[in-house]
């Protein structure tokens, strides 16, 4: 039952719309640089403003799921980038192969899948850990994508002009101070933050209809292992550590056990980074990461 739920809840509304995306594009030849950076610079920060200033956790649960995810991050980071050295890849395709392994798809896939499954409750947990990740993507992410093709300075310069970043410590700031936006504000940021996801799983259409081909599949197959696999393993002994409530545990479990996150193609993209690299793990990754979170699933259903 839960295999029927997972796919025609969440897998298939998601197929469709990566799929009008990638339609769009080959039958109108619409440029992707455009919603591209729509949902980089406008999209993707209304929702992690919206999603950490409304979140109603205490600051020290919230603390607990940014340092859990933080520490998580770190791990993931020193095994790709050990991994990308020992496979002697070049510095744009070691970008992308390492923003493959430790940024996971929380945020559209994760987010729903946590609210099917264990419903409303466990939605707040989910989205302080979607809204750290998406703080990192606009830092480390956007450093890792940049130091690609550019230089230290040019990296740290790429990173300067992100408004997520902003827009994730002002969401800080307004949960911990209890500030309540102006109604006019409260309500184009929602609208905004509401529009976030579609316009991702458009972006990731727009960059698998440019795939034909797909290079480099070993590479490819072990950073997908990498994220499937070894970051489930090692999440289980982490959330353990940090005594998370059962509901919690496993909220952030299936988040963590997601495939590659679309914004990946869109920084890929942005910093020239191996786009098709990361369009290719992206996909690849969703595809062997329906089986393995199904079976997730079931065991934590149980």
């Amino acid at each position: 039952m839960i295999v029927f739920q997972v796919f025609n809840s969440i897998i298939l509304p998601i197929a469709i719309i990566v799929a009008i995306g990638s339609v769009l594009k080959l039958w109108k030849k619409t440029p992707s640089d455009g919603i591209s950076q729509t949902v980089l610079y406008i999209f993707s920060p209304a929702l992690v403003f919206t999603g950490i200033g409304s979140s109603s956790m205490p600051l020290g649960k919230i603390s607990e799921i940014v340092f859990f995810t933080l520490l998580l991050t770190i791990i993931m980071f020193v095994i790709s980038r050990i991994i990308s050295l020992m496979l002697k890849l070049d510095d744009a395709t070691k970008s992308a192969f390492i923003l493959c392994v430790i940024f996971m798809n929380s945020g559209n896939l994760g987010l729903s899948l946590v609210l099917l499954t264990f419903g409303q409750q466990a939605l707040d947990q989910s989205l302080v850990f979607f809204s750290t990740q998406a703080m990192l993507n606009s830092t480390i992410g956007i450093y890792i994508a940049s130091r690609g093709t550019q230089g230290i300075p040019e990296s740290l310069k790429a990173v300067a002009k992100q408004p997520l970043l902003y827009a994730a410590i002002l969401g800080f700031v307004v949960n911990a101070l209890g500030i309540t936006p102006i109604e006019p504000l409260q309500k184009s940021t929602k609208m905004l933050a509401e529009a976030t996801i579609p316009c991702m799983l458009i972006v990731l259409g727009f960059q698998l209809s440019n795939q034909i081909r797909i290079n480099n599949l070993g590479t490819i197959l072990i950073a997908v292992f990498l994220r499937l696999v070894v970051c489930t393993l090692v999440s289980i002994p982490l959330l353990q550590m940090f005594g998370f409530s059962d509901i919690s545990r496993n909220a952030i479990l299936i988040q963590a056990s997601t495939p590659p996150a679309v914004v990946i193609t869109i920084l890929t993209n942005e910093f020239n980074s191996r786009p098709d690299f990361a369009a290719n793990t992206v996909v690849i990754g969703t595809l062997l990461g329906l089986p393995t979170l199904t079976g997730l699933l079931a065991i934590l259903s149980n």
